[in-house]
């Protein structure tokens, strides 16, 4: 029911005439009685604005980080690494005097560190943006970095990485000076716009291409110019998101480099493809092929995780490879897409049914009917593959918790 509402919540924010009008109004109305927030943002000094950071589910964070264990455990032949990013609520100087961060970013990182960096490396980036967060390493009205802040973390982070002898001479581009992003639509506030850069190195010779691996589209740049001239013009880099991007390069070297991502990584791969043959990037929220055949395929000898530490915790952990991959396991290990076409189905499924291939892959769609809700199940073809458990009725929010309600129910069929 909880689901239900949110969802219906949600759809008549996104429809509800003159919203950003009724949003702003509800602002000027709220400052005018002292509130220095404003729709889950603080209204900071100098037009900043920055989103107020959220305590994680423990349980859930404590499922990813094993999940990622577990992975690393099992690629322990590949270079793997972690870059988990603060957002903007570093900038302590700039919150608005009575209203400290609702909760600590840095207990977080300090424990997602702890926890992973026995089996895998750990960037650190949090004091390379500490260090330049007077230059602008966030925008002003986004939750991204910027292109500066991106720049940050690969120099902190490229030894790290392997990178010998890192590029240091950019010449920076200016693509636009009238960004306003996802934090002046949430809170309403619209007085101050952002500068989005690009930065091109200089003194390589490295070119390349990027494939749009679902449609097959190829690019000579991972800057989109088109998307410049809509609302949201982050999305100059690389169109947006996607479940898998390749970008291939002139650079000889064997390099195969795998990333798990978030949007924050659409601005910080560019610096990263001088130095690698080939660069897979996955966005565990849209991609549900194989990731294990993937890999084979590929070559792949690195692998990094990117995520800004809000999406870790609250939508990595519902949707995302690692929060899904041991319930995946169980899963595939109960039924596979090859055992569904057979007549042998315990009691609970009903009206299974063969989808054709398409850019998501092969899949099988379960449905079982309780008083309460619907849980669907799209289960792909792969032993370790990632899985989706949809809670429906009319909402398409991931939720572990629905695919453990299923895989409990698989086994007492």
């Amino acid at each position: 029911m909880g689901a239900s509402c949110q969802s219906c919540k949600s759809a008549f924010a996104d429809q509800f005439f003159a919203r950003d009008y009724w949003i702003s109004a509800k602002l000027r109305i709220d400052q005018l009685l002292g509130q220095k927030e404003s729709n889950g943002v603080y209204l900071c000094q100098d037009n900043y604005l920055i989103e107020i950071p959220e305590a994680p589910d423990q349980a859930v964070l404590g499922r990813t980080l094993t999940a990622m264990k577990n992975f690393a455990v099992q690629h322990d032949d590949l270079r793997m690494t972690a870059m988990i990013v603060p957002n903007a609520s570093l900038r302590h100087a700039r919150l608005p005097a009575k209203n400290a961060p609702a909760h600590n970013q840095q207990e977080d990182l300090f424990a997602v560190n702890q926890t992973l960096s026995p089996c895998m490396q750990y960037a650190d980036v949090t004091q390379a943006l500490k260090a330049h967060v007077k230059d602008g390493v966030f925008y002003r009205t986004d939750h991204h970095w910027t292109s500066l802040g991106a720049y940050c973390a690969f120099d902190a982070s490229a030894e790290l990485l392997g990178i010998e002898m890192p590029i240091t001479n950019y010449r920076v581009h200016v693509l636009t000076n009238s960004f306003e992003g996802t934090l002046a639509s949430k809170s309403g506030k619209h007085t101050a716009e952002d500068t989005i850069t690009a930065y091109e190195p200089l003194g390589t010779d490295v070119s390349y291409y990027v494939l749009y691996d679902s449609t097959q589209e190829k690019a000579g740049s991972v800057f989109v110019d088109s998307a410049l001239d809509t609302k949201d013009k982050y999305t100059v880099f690389f169109g947006g998101n996607h479940p898998l991007v390749t970008i291939k390069t002139t650079a000889n070297n064997g390099k195969i480099l795998l990333i798990f991502k978030d949007s924050y990584a659409n601005s910080f791969v560019p610096f990263l493809i001088p130095y690698y043959q080939q660069i897979v990037m996955i966005d565990p929220r849209y991609y549900y092929d194989d990731v294990e055949q993937l890999m084979t395929q590929r070559g792949v000898t690195d692998v990094l995780f990117l995520y800004n530490l809000s999406t870790f915790l609250r939508r990595y952990r519902a949707c995302g490879y690692a929060g899904c991959v041991e319930l995946t396991r169980g899963i595939s290990a109960w039924i596979s897409p090859k055992a569904a076409q057979t007549a042998s189905r315990p009691p609970f499924l009903q009206g299974v049914y063969r989808k054709n291939r398409h850019d998501l892959g092969h899949a099988c769609f379960f449905r079982r009917n309780s008083p309460a809700q619907t849980l669907r199940l799209c289960c792909y073809r792969s032993v370790s593959v990632t899985m989706r458990a949809i809670c429906s009725a009319p909402s398409f929010g991931s939720c572990v918790s629905c695919a453990e309600s299923i895989l409990s129910a698989a086994r007492a069929s």
